[in-house]
């Protein structure tokens, strides 16, 4: 059986184990944010022009 003091000390680093997690998924979720989907944005962009380049070169 555990004592207190493990249950504590259990408990300590679940809660750190966790807060740590957190930082690590919001850092993920910014970077997608910040990078990832504006990217994505200028891709669509050039695409599209590249599909109206070349539609307009089979005119």
């Amino acid at each position: 059986m555990q004592s207190s003091g493990q249950n504590h000390k259990r408990d300590y680093f679940l809660c750190k184990k966790h807060s740590v997690m957190k930082v690590v998924l919001d850092t993920l979720v910014f970077l997608i944010r910040d990078s990832f989907i504006p990217a994505f944005a200028v891709l669509e962009k050039t695409l599209k022009e590249k599909l109206e380049e070349a539609e307009s070169d089979w005119a």
